[in-house]
């Protein structure tokens, strides 16, 4: 993909299912990924538990005002990068990368991001 817009994604702009494929994601802008009553919902990428992809490749888009899980490796995936790229205001956990084997995240620029910070009685709790 190159140069699409989303915006204004309940749940999440692009869900991956099927195995082992290979993405190329550059100069895309998500925004306004917002889900009415979870925060974890709204985000840009989000794959399944087990799904194993080749090759996944994120340079120079821009991430505005989307709740959570801009970037989701759940699965294996022996080459990730997530570079050159812009985030602005998130409201919980930008990544859920749990296992890349070879990732590479460079050269982005966080700004207010994870800024729900959580509720009180949650911290207590846990």
């Amino acid at each position: 993909m190159d140069g699409v817009v989303f915006d204004g994604f309940s749940h999440t702009a692009l869900m991956l299912a099927g195995q082992w494929n290979k993405m190329l994601v550059e100069n895309c802008v998500f925004r306004n990924e917002m889900h009415g009553s979870s925060y974890f919902g709204g985000g840009a990428l989000l794959s399944n538990g087990n799904v194993d992809m080749d090759t996944t490749v994120w340079v120079n888009n821009t991430f505005f005002c989307n709740n959570s899980y801009l970037w989701s490796i759940r699965g294996y995936c022996p080459v990730a990068v997530f570079s050159h790229n812009t985030v602005v205001y998130g409201t919980v956990n930008p990544f859920l990368t749990r296992q890349a084997q070879i990732m590479n995240m460079d050269n982005n620029l966080f700004y207010a991001v994870h800024s729900y910070g959580g509720i009180p009685e949650q911290v207590i709790q846990s």
